[in-house]
């Protein structure tokens, strides 16, 4: 019998995991698989580590009160290549088994297992171009005059004390 959870995240708190969560719902539906648990992170980049709810999935999976994660995609877990091998390595060794609904992975099969490899790095590859676009137009921007960051203020031009911020208002 399958103990499974689902996770959901999204990367803007404004978002929510709704869309994520009743997909995996009705897959489960479908598939005659009771959901145990949910685990929802909003406003948290999959290149963050450190996420409430995905913490939370570390520590019960580490104390088995679950063999199965579904998510919804497999970049909903991580960008990073190292932390998605990683994670995958830990299930394994835990006797998890991994479900990515829309990219319909199931690390049970080899297939699955392969498919896992080439997404994540997929994800990473994609992580790594956002990054490179988002330097180039601000190295572009700041080549044209534009400058970065808020407008300076009429209180910027007072220096900052070294006894911290609090004292920079006090003058």
């Amino acid at each position: 019998m399958r103990e499974l959870v689902i996770y959901c995240r999204t990367s803007l708190a404004e978002q929510n995991t709704d869309t994520q969560r009743l997909a995996l719902r009705n897959y489960c539906q479908q598939m005659g698989y009771q959901i145990k648990e949910e685990y929802l992170d909003s406003g948290f980049s999959g290149s963050d580590i450190k996420r409430p709810a995905f913490e939370r999935l570390l520590n019960d999976m580490r104390e088995k009160k679950f063999n199965c994660l579904l998510v919804w995609k497999i970049d909903r877990v991580g960008r990073s290549l190292q932390h998605l091998l990683s994670f995958l390595q830990e299930l394994r060794n835990r006797t998890v088994d991994f479900i990515s609904m829309t990219e319909m992975i199931d690390t049970t099969t080899p297939h699955g297992e392969l498919i896992w490899s080439v997404l994540g790095a997929v994800a990473q590859y994609e992580r790594s171009i956002l990054i490179s676009r988002t330097k180039a137009g601000m190295d572009r921007a700041r080549a044209e005059g534009k400058q970065m960051g808020r407008p300076k203020g009429k209180k910027d031009s007072i220096p900052r004390q070294k006894e911290g911020y609090f004292r920079r208002w006090a003058k």
